[in-house]
Order: structure tokens, then sequence, then C-alpha cells
């Protein structure tokens, strides 16, 4: 399983009516809960151009000093520009946190995030995992101190598939991942 350092966003199911939080879940973080946006139905543009492709690699090797994103192709399926149609969503306006994500793992619903450096070198990332990983592992099942309102990083698809679903059981809705097109478009 692939643990990458993406933020985890949520996209709650149904119309664009806002959620308001209900009090007698006043134990639980609401922050995320209270900033979840209506997306309005219709029409965005999607995907891009091979200009804006080419130009996000060069950015990548300006920033990161190697052209690891060029060599690894990183850009090359990213769709043609185009216009797409979504119906209405709500999404997180912000990424899950690290002390929403403990919330879930103080419940026992999940292990807290944690690879090691053998398991981070074997997936093919470029980051060091001493000068750029290793600050975002968590110790004794806590997030890292002076992090927890950070976005909670390091988790599998499986695990942000089950911290949504979770979420969601808390409020008494429906929650799920937002599709790329649904996050593509918010963004």
């Amino acid at each position: 399983m692939k643990r990458a350092l993406l933020g985890l966003g949520l996209a709650a199911c149904g119309g664009s009516k806002p959620h308001q939080p209900q009090v007698q879940h006043a134990l639980l973080s609401v922050a995320a809960d209270e900033r979840m946006i209506a997306v309005p139905a219709g029409n965005y543009i999607a995907g891009s151009t091979p200009e804006e492709r080419a130009a996000s690699y060069d950015d990548y090797q300006q920033t990161a000093g190697q052209d690891s994103a060029r060599e690894n192709k990183w850009f090359d399926t990213e769709e043609d520009r185009r216009i797409t149609e979504l119906p209405a969503f709500r999404i997180d306006l912000m990424p899950v946190t690290q002390a929403q994500y403990a919330e879930m793992v103080t419940a026992g619903k999940a292990k807290p995030p944690a690879i090691d450096e053998a398991a981070w070198k074997t997936q093919g990332f470029n980051q060091d995992f001493a000068t750029e990983v290793a600050r975002f592992v968590w110790k004794d099942g806590r997030p890292p101190t002076g992090r927890e309102d950070h976005p909670v990083v390091l988790v599998t698809h499986e695990e942000a598939v089950g911290y949504s679903v979770w979420r969601g059981a808390q409020r008494g809705e429906k929650r799920r991942l937002p599709t790329a097109a649904e996050y593509e478009k918010a963004a």
C-alpha cells in the first residue's frame, strides 16, 4: 500500500444544503463539518493544455532541483482541457487535520499513520525520508507535536476511505472522498 504525503479531504453525498452541526456531537471536532462548502452544479474547465503540463514539469525541476517529475511522467496522464459538468456537492474547505484523524485513532477505529524509511524507499518517492518525511511520522500513537492542525498525511487510500465513512457516521450522514473531478472543480 502506498503512503503518500497527501492531504485528505471529504465530500458529502447529496444536495448542496450546508450541514448544520448538532450539539450532541460536541466531543467530536466539528471544524471540518462547519467548513464544508457547497459547490453548485454546472460546468467547469477540467484538465490542462500541453503547455501547462510542460510548465508544471519546468516548475517542479526548478523548485526541486531535479527532473524526476518529467522522468517519471507525473503529468503525462493529465487529460486535455475540456468543459465538464458536475452535479452539486459539498466538500471540506480544508483538508482533514492530524488532530481530526487522531479522533478516529483514539476511538479505536484506525491505526496511527505510519511508515518507516525502508518502506518509504520501496515506493519510489523522491523525498528524503530523514529530512522531509520523518517529521510527519506519528509517535506513540499521536500526531507529531506542533503539527496537530496540519493536514493528515501518510495514510493509504483505504484508510482515507475509512475516515470518511467513520466521520460521516459520527455526523449521521453519508460521507466519501471527493472524486478527482470534484476536487478539481472545487480547487
